[in-house]
């Protein structure tokens, strides 16, 4: 039989495009699970494998904060077409330190740690590159020089988050900005404070980066408790400038009811967790919901609510978006209780986002952690289980999980970070 040239099998593939990536997730199943008890056996004493995972196009990186006798450790892994997690090395650490990698993120060929260690792939290993000292001084802003709450990592862009830096005095946080040159070498643009330092007001509990855009949460500490701010900051000439900065929308804005503890941005989009916001008719009591604000929704740069997300399996005090990742048409939101849920989410074509599967597991006892940590990257999925088994007839009780999820059908041909699949270099006899 005559084959079918690419050019044909490229025409074919565009042609289903639009009905493959919005009907990703059906095909999505389990494809692996690694514990730590497979990783390192002799390391596995409430090592809490699953604290943290970060997904990039070629890798995996998985933490395990308490490992080593609480040294905490960095596996690096390598995704099959079938989805299965292949185990290549630990990141090396320059010098011994405590629950490494607590805070790993990795975009493109770059990793970063919560110490702060930067880290290049070459081939399929990461080879470490440098260590950022923070300044200990900065117009008024003093920050830990070797310590960071939270990261994040766009290109060439890396946000650390210090949020117990004082401000004029204050106790209330700043991020520093630090951005990669064309000798590799990462170096300091900026250093942003809390708007208004107020006392543990936490300005840099969550961070998120993208382009030209950062987020920053902090706590907004009022005298009768704290309700959480989203600051968003926009790169203008050489400078990040505040653009706008959100808060909960009407009966959701109260103390006490933490706003934007856990968020993530792509592009236009971004996603936040507002806790015990879900005043859905019949939802559980004190469970959360997910703001969907997009950059000109409600005109130029002013960042409106489009859609309030809540999950289908809703409980009592669920953690609903204790992670939350978004790239492209996808969303990723988990829960981290008893439940042992989490949801992807796919953009319609009228803008708002409908859930099109739930990953859940049956295995270990009450809440192991299952959605502490969330990734994906294409169809590839990661989601940790850091108390795993949780399980008082095993020794150890707890050293952690991490569960896998791709679309192996689609992952064969090759899928980007937002979904579209390449097949072509395929040819049918």
């Amino acid at each position: 039989m005559k084959k079918q040239s690419k050019t044909t099998i490229k025409i074919l593939l565009f042609s289903t495009l639009i009905a493959a990536s919005s009907a990703w997730a059906q095909g999505m199943i389990q494809t692996d699970r690694v514990t730590m008890q497979e990783v390192d056996p002799s390391n596995n004493i409430n090592a809490q494998f699953g604290f943290k995972v970060a997904v990039t196009e070629k890798m995996a990186l998985i933490n395990a904060t308490n490992a080593s006798n609480h040294k905490g450790e960095v596996y690096v892994y390598t995704f099959s077409k079938q989805g299965k997690l292949n185990f290549v090395h630990t990141l090396e650490k320059p010098r011994s330190t405590y629950h490494f990698g607590g805070h790993t993120v990795a975009d493109g060929d770059w990793a970063a740690t919560n110490n702060i260690w930067l880290y290049q792939l070459n081939g399929n290993r990461y080879d470490y590159r440098q260590e950022i000292l923070l300044p200990e001084e900065q117009n008024g802003v003093q920050m830990r020089p070797r310590t960071t709450n939270t990261l994040a990592m766009n290109n060439d862009i890396l946000v650390i988050g210090d949020t117990s830096a004082s401000v004029d005095s204050v106790n209330a946080g700043a991020i520093a900005i630090y951005r990669r040159g064309s000798d590799d070498q990462w170096t300091l643009e900026q250093i942003i404070a809390a708007p208004t330092p107020l006392p543990a007001e936490a300005f840099g509990t969550a961070v998120a980066v993208s382009g030209n855009t950062i987020v920053v949460s902090s706590k907004e500490t009022t005298s009768g408790g704290s309700q959480g701010q989203a600051h968003i900051y926009q790169k203008i000439g050489a400078n990040w400038t505040l653009q706008k900065t959100l808060t909960a929308i009407g009966s959701d804005d109260v103390v006490n009811f933490s706003f934007a503890a856990k968020i993530s941005l792509d592009g236009d989009t971004l996603a936040v967790q507002c806790r015990q916001c879900n005043d859905a008719t019949g939802a559980p009591s004190n469970s959360n919901s997910v703001y969907i604000f997009q950059r000109h929704a409600g005109g130029s740069n002013q960042w409106g609510r489009t859609q309030e997300l809540t999950g289908s399996q809703a409980s009592f005090i669920d953690n609903y978006g204790n992670a939350i990742r978004i790239r492209g048409n996808r969303l990723l939101i988990t829960e981290k209780n008893h439940n042992k849920v989490a949801y992807i989410y796919q953009r319609q074509s009228n803008g708002q986002f409908s859930e099109t599967d739930v990953f859940s597991t049956t295995e270990g006892v009450g809440d192991t952690g299952y959605g502490f940590s969330g990734d994906f990257y294409g169809t590839r999925t990661l989601i940790g289980a850091f108390t795993y088994p949780n399980d008082s007839s095993e020794t150890p009780k707890r050293y952690g999980a991490v569960y896998a999820y791709a679309d192996p059908t689609l992952e064969a041909c090759g899928v980007d970070s937002v979904g579209r699949v390449f097949c072509d270099s395929f040819e049918s006899d």
